[in-house]
C-alpha cells in the first residue's frame, strides 16, 4: 500500500531538504484530452522535467501527453516508487480528501483516478 501525501511542489520540497537518493520516480502529466470544463495546464510539460531535473539520481518513468491514461497508471506498482509527480488538473472533496480525483488523458475507461484507488495500488 502506498501512502498518499499532497505536497504543492516537489521542487519546493526539495529545496530545503538534501536530496534524496532512491531506484526510482514516476511522473505522470501534461493529459492530451481533458475532460470539456478543464483547459490543458500549460507549463505542465516543462514542470516534469523540472522535476525529472531535481531527481536525476533517480531512474524515472514518465506517464505524459497520450501515455497519462488511468489504465496505464493503475498497472504501474506505485508503492515500489520513491517519489510519483502529477502535473494534471485535480478535483478535491473538501469532506474526504480521499475522494480527490486526477484527471488524466480522457481514454475508454474515464478520466479520473482518485486518491483512494492509488493508495490501493501494488
Amino acid at each position: 500500500m502506498a501512502t498518499v501525501a499532497l505536497v504543492p511542489s516537489l521542487i519546493l520540497w526539495l529545496s530545503g531538504r538534501a536530496r534524496l537518493t532512491g531506484t526510482q520516480s514516476l511522473l505522470v502529466g501534461a493529459p492530451e484530452t481533458m475532460p470539456k470544463r478543464y483547459q490543458p495546464l500549460p507549463f505542465a510539460r516543462q514542470e516534469l522535467r523540472a522535476v525529472a531535473a531535481a531527481l536525476v539520481s533517480l531512474l524515472t518513468n514518465r506517464l505524459e501527453g497520450s501515455a497519462c491514461i488511468r489504465v496505464r497508471l493503475l498497472a504501474e506498482p506505485i508503492a515500489s516508487y520513491r517519489y510519483a509527480h502529477f502535473a494534471v488538473h485535480a478535483v478535491t472533496d473538501p469532506v474526504d480528501p480521499l475522494h480527490l480525483a486526477l484527471l488524466l488523458t480522457r481514454h475508454d475507461d474515464g478520466s479520473a483516478i482518485s486518491a483512494a484507488e492509488i493508495r490501493h495500488m501494488p
